[in-house]
């Protein structure tokens, strides 16, 4: 297929540093080009698909390689923000993030 390569490195020098995100960014990315005819939600989701099984698959070797118990649910849930904020109206968006992964064991 057709996609784009980056390697990124820089800084965030105006974004909130905590836990999650550092001040320096080493990013590496893949970007897929996508024909118009599969930008849709059931590409999109074969896609995502593709690209978990195979980070799911390297967990299972790992895990089996070096006896360590597995996290990662065989299964990916895919959920909207807009069904999210339905279902759980009071809650933040990192609420509900949580609420989901522990529904589906993530």
């Amino acid at each position: 297929g057709k996609g784009i390569v980056t390697d990124f490195r820089g800084l965030r020098c105006d974004d909130d540093v905590d836990f999650t995100h550092s001040l320096y960014v080493d990013q590496f990315d893949w970007e897929k080009h996508i024909a118009v005819e599969d930008r849709n939600i059931d590409y999109l989701k074969a896609t995502v698909k593709a690209i978990y099984k195979a980070l799911y698959d390297t967990e299972q070797a790992v895990c089996k390689k070096y006896g360590i118990d597995a996290y990662l649910p065989e299964e990916l849930t895919f959920a909207t923000s807009d069904d999210m904020i339905k279902e759980h109206p009071t809650a933040t968006p990192k609420e509900r993030e949580n609420i989901l992964c522990e529904k589906h064991k993530a």
